[in-house]
């Protein structure tokens, strides 16, 4: 996802924020994502008052194993950069 995850992640986290471009919605990406079987949550679900920022959050306890994290990665980097 590169260029997209937020400066704050930690690889020793388990949440990974994606800052999105603005030409794409969270909320749609959010709808794609979960029809391809990927469990994010808008940024809008985190958010109190006016601020909004065009982000996912991914949960990955949310992952079976390690290969399956990588899988959702690329598909979302493959979403944003289509």
């Amino acid at each position: 996802v590169g260029k997209w995850i937020s400066r704050h992640w930690r690889p020793e986290g388990n949440c990974l924020w994606v800052i999105l471009p603005a030409e794409i919605k969270a909320h749609e990406m959010t709808e794609f994502l979960r029809m391809e079987g990927v469990g994010v949550v808008p940024s809008s679900v985190f958010t109190i008052g006016s601020a909004q920022n065009n982000a996912l959050r991914l949960y990955k306890g949310s992952s079976t194993d390690e290969a399956s994290w990588k899988d959702a990665l690329l598909l979302i980097r493959r979403a944003v950069e289509a």
